[in-house]
């Protein structure tokens, strides 16, 4: 086994202390009512959490299951102790400052589902239960979110986490790969169309755990002054400079050039990032001699505002979820979800 640094080694110490303290009861858990469902992974940020938790939301709204999306709503400044109503599933009624870039993401995705943001979900899923009358919740970004009892914990996985399974690193993961054993389903979300090494596979299915595989595509490209939205063939041959604040701006990259778009300049900004007038007065700068701009739909929410200092034409790339044998993980879902206690 490689060595580990003495910071991860504390950091991983300390991590599994506080989860072996709430196994054993000795940390406090509440219960909410309803059905539970928690949507997280082991890495630091870009592993397809939000994308994945919309997916299901969709399926379950139609089929009639009255789900909610709970998100802490990270970087919002209405972010607090009391539960906030983002989009009842008709109307969204705030902004990506007040409640975050992703909650607004999900809200604006949403086909007749609410979202909520709170830093206490415990107080969002009674709120929901009680005055919405929704009956399943799906918690982005939860699997670390020990303090609060769930029916199901999807765990996704990336190459990323596959990376450090024999060892831990506090600066790409949340918890040590061990962890795994509290998940109740793993998704690998594959980085593109290369088929999962052997080892790995092996790995993942010696949990004994349901194992899905699920693929970030992309949906087609936004122009927001255009009407309708183009597919992914407009960026073929194309000179493009892009930009983004995300997580994973790599893998962005990669989608771009497998969809064959010459990427000419790339700036990048830290994850969730709000733009400011100088930062697109750098990007008019740096783009010089790009065909276009393009930019993530999480960008996109973040600098609609500003859209009008750009001096180049603004594309946006859409991606959806994928998922293989999508039939049987939401067979397995569903039965799931009628098993658990307090479903309708």
């Amino acid at each position: 086994m490689p060595p580990v640094d003495p910071i991860s080694y504390i950091f991983g110490r300390l991590v599994h202390l506080r989860a072996s303290l709430y196994q054993r009861g000795l940390l406090p858990k509440k219960r909410p009512p309803g059905v539970v469902i928690g949507i997280g992974n082991l890495t630091w940020g870009g592993s397809g959490k939000t994308p994945f938790s919309s997916f299901v939301a969709s399926w379950a709204q139609e089929r009639g299951f009255r789900p909610a999306i709970i998100s802490r709503g990270y970087g919002g400044k209405l972010s607090s102790k009391r539960p906030v109503l983002v989009t009842d599933g008709n109307k969204v009624y705030h902004g990506p400052k007040d409640v975050g870039d992703e909650p607004f993401m999900l809200a604006k995705g949403s086909n007749g589902y609410p979202v909520l943001i709170c830093k206490e979900r415990f107080r969002a899923i009674c709120f929901a239960y009680e005055r919405l009358e929704r009956r399943l919740f799906i918690l982005d970004d939860a699997f670390q979110h020990m303090g609060l009892e769930r029916d199901l914990d999807i765990l996704l996985l990336t190459e990323n986490a596959l990376k450090f399974s024999d060892r831990f690193s506090a600066l790409h993961m949340r918890e040590p790969f061990c962890a795994i054993k509290r998940a109740h389903c793993l998704v690998y979300l594959r980085e593109g169309l290369e088929e999962v090494a052997q080892e790995r596979l092996a790995l993942l299915r010696e949990t004994g755990k349901p194992l899905f595989f699920g693929l970030l595509k992309p949906r087609g490209i936004l122009n927001p002054d255009g009407p309708s939205l183009e597919g992914p063939k407009l960026l073929r041959g194309m000179r493009v400079f892009a930009f983004a604040g995300i997580a994973r701006p790599k893998r962005f990259l990669t989608t771009l050039e497998l969809m064959g778009a010459k990427v000419v300049g790339f700036m990048g900004f830290k994850d969730h990032h709000f733009y400011r007038e100088e930062d697109l007065r750098e990007i008019n700068r740096r783009s010089k001699g790009a065909d276009i701009v393009v930019s993530t739909e999480k960008d996109w929410v973040r600098i609609m505002e500003l859209r009008p200092l750009l001096e180049r034409n603004l594309f946006v790339l859409l991606m959806e979820m994928e998922l293989e044998e999508e039939d049987v993980f939401f067979e397995w879902l569903s039965e799931r979800i009628q098993r658990s206690e307090g479903h309708p």
